[in-house]
């Protein structure tokens, strides 16, 4: 895995969710899973430009339906995380 932190955000039903505060290990699991998953994929890129790292935000209407968000400095950034991803 990667040595960069990457920042992510959780979204569940337009509410922010802490992965840490997660009861359900199921869940937890689920979370832990994609962030990473993400992190071992593009967690050491940085846009070639600025230097900045790419951020991330998982949000749906519920756990079982989460769509990933990527955000970055600028498009170029986000361009080059969407090819790897």
């Amino acid at each position: 895995m990667s040595g960069f932190q990457v920042a992510f955000a959780f979204e569940v039903n337009g509410e922010a969710i802490d992965p840490t505060k997660i009861k359900d290990a199921k869940i937890a699991k689920q979370l832990d899973a994609i962030v990473e998953s993400v992190v071992d994929k593009v967690g050491d890129l940085r846009c070639p430009e600025h230097s900045e790292a790419p951020k991330f935000i998982c949000s749906g209407p519920s756990f079982d339906d989460l769509n990933l968000e990527v955000q970055g400095c600028c498009d170029k950034l986000v361009d080059i995380v969407k090819a790897v991803l």
